[in-house]
């Protein structure tokens, strides 16, 4: 049995809430059973078949997220036989009771920290969440050092990891999705209509502003609306967003649709032209991969990854580069029907081929395999 660590796998939580319910949906599960314990879970798309435990955090203190019952729980299931604990995240206390128990139970234990060691989302985050995080890793790193396997999603994330836990084995594997039959597409991915979507948390790492910024340096906006979708994480960044809009005048061509989910969001990244990711920091989007699934090409950076994402009819731009996203779109409003449909389909196939979690289950069945055997010498 597998059992999964997470912190909320509410969809709305964003990427490592998608990269788990793909994951779990996508296992063949005659191979391995899963299980899931989280902090928070609403509106979760996560089969029946699999157990979902969700303990409330009582204390919010610092904002750890403790749980008296959680730690109980978790110690009663390391006690079960040919259990692997698999952790998703690094700073909160599911995350840390998680590697300890596994650690003092003898049971194996796999961390994907999701990008979450990341320079840039350690040092630029404010001045107090960088204390917090350096106080928690100055306490609780030697328990991380203990870790069985390290999952690393891209060679970037395979490069902080060496060296922040550079004793610890590490196994690089992609992000995947689930990928869609033909006879499940609406008409819809054949007629995409004039907008560019950003799709994501609005939180600065996500980079909305650059692509605020670039869409006016484009000149588009009499041609190509744009349409923001997704959850606002932080108020003040949405904010200075709105000032630039309205400073701007852009308030006629630029639409807040809010979180959308299910067939909504489906049908919102099927009819874009393109979508555009232009993240300063990311392990393999799953927006990207999300939109590839409907034929809908991708803008993403560099820094998420996908060094091969323009092999299959995507743009990579630099992050943090308004120029950079300003030509990427001015690229791509000048595609014809005929290439925005042929890139579409190209996107589709490179994600079939390289991040199909039907493929890369195998790689996984083998990852855990090995952990037990390791784990049973």
């Amino acid at each position: 049995m597998v059992v999964h660590f997470i912190e909320d796998l509410s969809p709305i939580s964003g990427g490592v809430a998608t990269f788990l319910s793909v994951f779990c949906r996508g296992f063949p599960t005659n191979n391995v059973r899963h299980t899931i314990i989280c902090n928070k879970a609403i509106n979760i798309d996560i089969p029946d078949d699999i157990g979902v435990n969700v303990f409330i955090a009582k204390d919010r203190i610092f904002g750890w997220g403790y749980s008296q019952e959680m730690w109980c729980f978790i110690n009663e299931i390391s006690r079960r036989p040919n259990t692997i604990f698999h952790v998703h995240g690094v700073w909160k206390a599911i995350h840390f009771f998680a590697v300890k128990i596994a650690h003092t139970s003898s049971i194996p234990c796999i961390l994907t920290t999701h990008g979450m060691l990341n320079p840039w989302l350690w040092n630029s985050q404010g001045t107090i969440k960088q204390v917090k995080k350096n106080l928690y890793w100055i306490i609780f790193a030697r328990y991380f050092r203990k870790i069985d396997l390290l999952h690393a999603i891209t060679p970037m994330e395979q490069a902080t990891l060496k060296r922040l836990l550079p004793n610890v084995n590490i196994v690089r594997l992609p992000n995947t999705i689930l990928m869609r039959s033909f006879e499940n597409f609406s008409v819809n991915f054949l007629r995409p209509e004039k907008y560019f979507l950003f799709l994501g948390r609005i939180t600065p790492v996500k980079a909305l502003d650059i692509l605020v910024r670039a869409y006016k340096n484009a000149g588009l906006a009499n041609s190509f609306r744009l349409l923001i979708v997704g959850p606002i994480d932080d108020e003040k960044y949405w904010l200075s967003i709105c000032k630039y809009i309205n400073d701007n005048a852009l308030i006629d061509c630029i639409t807040y649709l809010g979180p959308k989910f299910g067939a909504d969001k489906d049908n919102i990244i099927s009819n874009a032209w393109v979508c555009v990711v232009p993240s300063r920091v990311e392990a393999i989007g799953m927006v990207n991969l999300e939109a590839a699934n409907l034929r809908c090409p991708s803008i993403t950076s560099f820094e998420t990854g996908l060094h091969d994402w323009e092999e299959g009819g995507g743009l990579l731009v630099k992050a943090d580069s308004v120029s950079s996203c300003s030509e990427a779109l001015k690229s791509v409003g000048s595609w014809c029907l005929e290439e925005r449909l042929r890139r579409g389909d190209q996107s589709f196939d490179l994600v079939a081929q390289k991040y199909n979690i039907r493929k890369i289950s195998k790689h996984w069945n083998t990852v855990y395999d090995n952990l037990l055997m390791d784990k049973s010498k």
